[in-house]
């Protein structure tokens, strides 16, 4: 994972060839494991991979943005509310917030 992390990074245009990350690189699960989001996918490798980032999260290599749509299943009340929530989160600077085109997504500090 972390390998082709270093591979998209170097590939990009924001490489100056410092060894110095300004800009973050994202990478998709899909380009790891093409059959991440399918109905296809093995139940035990998609758990092994989360596992895997997971680990990636907690020793500081990698930041997984997650969108309320992956949120919400996890919490006993509805979308609007859970919005709401990590909206106080956010100002309590306990979650940050990254405001994109196509949906907010959301950080655990």
């Amino acid at each position: 994972m972390l390998a082709a992390l270093a591979d998209a990074y170097r590939k990009s245009k924001k490489d100056s060839g410092t060894n110095r990350i300004n800009r973050r690189t994202g990478l998709k699960p899909e380009k790891l494991y093409p059959q991440y989001r399918q109905n296809s996918g093995e139940p035990a490798e998609i758990s092994a991979f989360n596992t895997a980032a997971e680990d990636c999260r907690k020793m500081g290599f990698v930041t997984m943005l997650k969108s309320i749509s992956e949120i919400a299943p996890y919490v006993p009340f509805g979308i609007s509310k859970t919005t709401l929530l990590l909206k106080d989160m956010g100002k309590k600077d306990v979650v940050k917030i990254e405001d994109r085109r196509r949906g907010t997504k959301y950080v655990i500090k």
